[in-house]
């Protein structure tokens, strides 16, 4: 082989080399931006964990409130928040009203998800009570 036939040879090799690094990532980037995008949930901002995206309270408690995830469910958006104390976790599946800041609880749970009891169908619109959790799950969902 000449001297001219393995310098083409070289830059062959490389040129494959970066060109398939370029894949690689170009791949990667293509496949995690179809994982995450969903046009119904909430993405979590770097207030999350493992349980959610913490909510901002209004008043002093002593449990955190984590958002699970926001749906839409007609005019409405469903959610499913997590209220986590020193001693309890319990799971609540509520639909948000948001031009008439109101809600409905639609079910609730102790321990995990799975514990979830559904309530009647006969559920009640309530209205906000400023500085309650309700207040602050359906200001934190309605205004992102």
């Amino acid at each position: 082989m000449g001297r001219s036939s393995w310098e083409q040879l070289k830059s062959l090799i490389l040129i494959g080399f970066i060109a398939s690094i370029v894949l690689v990532f170009w791949s990667a980037g293509q496949t995690s931006s179809r994982a995450t995008a969903s046009p119904t949930t909430v993405e979590s901002p770097p207030s999350a964990n493992a349980e959610g995206t913490l909510i901002p309270r209004s008043q002093v408690e002593n449990a955190r409130y984590y958002l699970i995830s926001s749906e839409g469910d007609g005019s409405y958006l469903r959610t499913v928040h997590v209220r986590i104390s020193s001693q309890s976790k319990g799971y609540s599946v509520t639909r948000i009203d948001c031009p008439g800041q109101r809600y409905q609880d639609l079910g609730y749970g102790e321990g995990t998800m799975d514990n979830i009891s559904w309530y009647d169908r006969s559920v009640v619109w309530v209205d906000l009570v400023r500085g309650s959790s309700k207040s602050d799950l359906v200001n934190f969902v309605c205004n992102q």
